[in-house]
């Protein structure tokens, strides 16, 4: 029996002496305060705050990046500082670019257009304009319109009225002579058509003319 009982304690002791032993193998003397001395407490504690206020100036004077970076400047600014840009971004900067590009040619095609539209325009020069026309005949006070007979235009009328030929009744009454000096002025005044009183027959014509009118 007093074996038994002397067993019984020395189990007892032996399994308090373990939880004892592994207790005080999990304590460290960092964590514990009540072992720690107060100079050491009070060195730890200045270490924790260098620490502390260190990080603090790190992340005040740390530049700004990731998202915040990307969403501050422009893709193609971006692609310079070698961030990283989406295709969604390339494509809707491509799409500004483009709508510029496009408004610039629209600004200089309507520009174009006011320029041409306010644009003084030049009176083209006929021959009758450059033409040295001199009066050979006396115009009668009479005039018809030349311009019935055919052969005649607008600016061989013109240049007849200025010769002195208003009327078909002056045609009709032209003799050789009438007719040299006619195509002789109509040659002088660089017209080219000299020839045309004989070729398209005015006198003929004329005479018509005035028959049908008495």
């Amino acid at each position: 029996m007093l074996t038994f009982l002397f067993a019984l304690a020395a189990i007892w002791t032996l399994f308090w002496l373990i939880m004892l032993l592994l207790d005080w193998g999990d304590r460290t003397p960092f964590t514990d305060a009540k072992m720690l001395c107060a100079t050491c407490a009070g060195a730890i504690k200045t270490n924790s705050s260098k620490a502390g206020s260190s990080a603090g100036n790190g992340s005040a004077s740390k530049p700004v990046t990731g998202v915040a970076a990307n969403h501050a400047t422009s893709p193609a600014k971006r692609t310079a500082l070698g961030g990283s840009v989406s295709a969604e971004e390339e494509q809707a900067e491509a799409r500004v670019k483009a709508a510029r590009e496009q408004a610039k040619a629209e600004a200089a095609k309507q520009a174009n257009e006011s320029a041409r539209k306010n644009a003084v325009k030049k009176p083209v020069a006929d021959k009758h304009d450059q033409a040295n026309v001199k009066p050979i005949f006396v115009a009668p006070k009479e005039k018809d319109d030349l311009k019935v007979i055919k052969g005649i235009g607008v600016v061989m009328e013109r240049t007849l009225n200025e010769l002195g030929i208003t009327t078909f009744k002056q045609l009709a009454g032209f003799k050789q002579a009438e007719v040299k000096m006619v195509i002789d002025a109509l040659d002088e005044s660089n017209s080219g058509f000299g020839d045309r009183i004989n070729r398209d027959e005015w006198i003929d014509q004329a005479k018509v003319l005035v028959k049908k009118a008495s």
